[in-house]
């Protein structure tokens, strides 16, 4: 090293200034020095990968390029202060519950009268399978690695596959694997019509996997596609493309005959190829019971359909009836409820005419004693007058 009355240089120097309770305010290892006693200022540079400065109120150690300590104001500047000649300055987590945590910033300040690490220039931070991007690229550090919140920042969920993204977020980051926050989505269907979710929980699982929910209320007119309309809760899965409806769907028919009702379900919406999931037992959010199928009147015997809609009287004979999958198929304009396996019960109900076309097990309500019968077949209802069979009627005479 060389030094005069004025200042002193050292091409390797490591330095602690300890505060007024003689605590140490920060540390600097293996940095190249000049300190200029008339100005009341040192300037570092950094020596190559084991030049780092640490800020132990803040629980954060920094590997910089350069590092400005004004004395006299207190206050360490960590890069250019423009930002432009500088590849940025790599931040560190020593707390021990946030895994390591790091972020690069462009520049940045650190205050020994409050010590706050302001960073800027901060384009990102990869938090558990996130990447997250402050606002304005500035992130705040306080004592004891507590990060401030973030406003307004955006989120793309996960790193790897982007399949979603937050905007206008606030988030809490917590640890390189933990982070919690709340913000606007963005739901695209096959058809590219947008419609806005707020998420009002995002947070990380075990897996450290982002999840988030949100709800949609009936106030607000949300659809799954053109054809039909929901309500309830979204959950999104960061590494699932499709998110998960958990409340209720009403299907947009053009038939006066079934009233539109909103149907409980829970699914996985894949909004290319619609479906929902329904349970056997079906209700609407009054909590009336549901059903799709033919029946036949107890009093006067005139058939009658139902499509995901109440039955007109629970004593009414079932002769067909379908549940599990809704869908709609483009190549016959219709919806049908039914298996989307070749075995299952299916009921067509023609979008256009509002007829009714089921096929599968048939119960005709016949009575031959110690015969036991099965029907197998097609069955429509195009007017209570009007039920058409074609299929099999199996006899066992055993």
């Amino acid at each position: 090293f060389s030094f005069n009355s004025n200042w002193f240089k050292s091409d390797t120097a490591n330095l602690n200034v300890f505060d007024n309770t003689k605590a140490l305010a920060f540390s600097a290892q293996n940095l190249r020095a000049n300190i200029d006693i008339l100005d009341r200022e040192g300037v570092f540079y950094s020596n190559g990968v084991g030049s780092y400065v640490n800020f132990p109120a803040s629980e954060y150690i920094c590997f910089i390029d350069k590092l400005r300590w004004e004395m006299d104001k207190e206050q360490l500047t960590l890069g250019e202060e423009d930002g432009s000649q500088s590849f940025g300055s790599r931040f560190v987590s020593l707390n021990s519950n946030q895994d390591s945590l790091s972020f690069v910033a462009k520049n940045a300040d650190y205050s020994l009268k409050d010590y706050i690490i302001n960073a800027y220039g901060v384009d990102s931070l990869n938090i558990a399978d996130a990447i997250i991007y402050p606002d304005s690229g500035i992130l705040t550090v306080e004592r004891n690695a507590n990060i401030r919140p973030l406003s307004n920042a955006n989120i793309i969920v996960d790193a790897l596959t982007r399949y979603h993204s937050f905007s206008n977020s606030t988030v809490n980051i917590n640890g390189a694997n933990n982070y919690s926050g709340s913000g606007n989505y963005v739901y695209i269907d096959a058809l590219n019509n947008q419609q806005d979710i707020y998420f009002s929980d995002i947070a990380v699982n075990d897996d450290t996997i982002t999840i988030a929910t949100g709800l949609v209320d009936d106030v607000k007119s949300f659809k799954i596609g053109e054809r039909y309309n929901f309500k309830g809760e979204v959950q999104l899965v960061g590494d699932r493309k499709n998110l998960t409806f958990n409340g209720f769907f009403k299907i947009n028919h053009s038939c006066l005959a079934f009233s539109k009702e909103w149907i409980k379900f829970s699914s996985e919406i894949n909004s290319s190829k619609i479906s929902f999931n329904i349970n056997d037992n079906l209700y609407n959010d009054k909590d009336d019971k549901l059903s799709s199928g033919i029946y036949m009147s107890k009093d006067s015997s005139f058939y009658y359909s139902t499509f995901l809609s109440p039955k007109k009287r629970g004593i009414d004979y079932e002769v067909f009836s379908s549940s599990s999958t809704v869908y709609y198929s483009d190549k016959n304009s219709s919806f049908i409820v039914g298996g989307l396996d070749s075995a299952s019960n299916y009921l067509i109900l023609d979008d256009k005419t509002c007829a009714t076309y089921g096929s599968g097990d048939i119960d005709l309500d016949l009575n031959l004693g110690r015969i036991e019968t099965k029907v197998v077949g097609d069955i429509s209802n195009t007017s209570k007058d009007n039920l058409t069979f074609n299929g099999l009627l199996m006899l066992d005479f055993d």
